[in-house]
């Protein structure tokens, strides 16, 4: 569990810091409108309540699901949640919108802001693992110039040279990696290697933000430092 997997999604960091600020915004609102409240004014925004609470267990829910890496696991639940969010917003964006009052006012801008990155969440939660929405929330591949001669810089008193076939002995020993994301190699550069999310390697030498890394059949190549968890 590490706040490094949240913030390292700008589409996350971002969709969520825009939600936190709606939902301070919308408590600050409802706070004006119950300090400032005008005889006959009903129950309305005592009723809000509800709904301001549940949209902060909610984004601290979701905060949780990206920070363990659980988006494939609750995928579905965070999508219904987000679905009963966003129909009660609706109907009190277009009660509130329309008032005088200031709080109210600054009430519904809160809602409006949390109902838009909500929709957001939708597009990307509702999305397949190999979607372009989904792609779009993997940190940005590093660009890389490394020659295959120089690709494996090991002290040779600790590892040896990997040979033309790209294969190591399967005596290594080395630290290990978990694939934060799936990663498609550059079909042009051969030095890099393909996995799937989840999929765990050998670390065998994890200076810069290219590592090399050992695959479970052998293989031996490049991988994007940002799409590996040390385990």
């Amino acid at each position: 569990m590490s706040l490094s997997r949240l913030f390292a999604n700008p589409v996350y960091a971002g969709t969520l810091s825009l939600s936190v600020i709606g939902w301070i915004v919308a408590l600050v609102g409802a706070i004006i409108a119950v300090s400032d409240k005008k005889p006959n004014d009903g129950t309305v925004v005592q009723e809000t309540w509800f709904l301001v609470a549940y949209n902060g267990a909610l984004l601290l829910f979701i905060a949780w699901v990206i920070i363990v890496d659980f988006v494939n696991n609750f995928r579905l639940a965070v999508l219904v949640f987000l679905g009963f969010s966003m129909s009660l917003m609706v109907g009190h964006i277009s009660f509130y919108i329309y008032t005088d009052r200031a709080g109210l006012q600054i009430l519904a801008a809160g809602l409006i802001l949390i109902e838009v990155t909500f929709f957001g969440w939708v597009l990307i939660f509702g999305s397949g693992e190999g979607a372009q929405l989904v792609q779009a929330t993997a940190p940005a591949k590093y660009n890389h110039r490394l020659s295959r001669g120089s690709l494996h810089r090991a002290s040779s008193t600790s590892r040896t040279m990997y040979s033309e076939s790209g294969l190591l002995p399967k005596e290594m020993s080395n630290a290990r990696a978990r694939a934060l994301y799936s990663y498609v190699a550059n079909p042009e550069d051969t030095n890099e290697v393909s996995f799937t999310k989840g999929e765990e390697m050998e670390i065998i030498d994890s200076n810069g933000k290219w590592w090399q890394v050992q695959k479970a059949d052998g293989r031996v190549g490049i991988a994007p430092s940002n799409y590996l968890e040390p385990i």
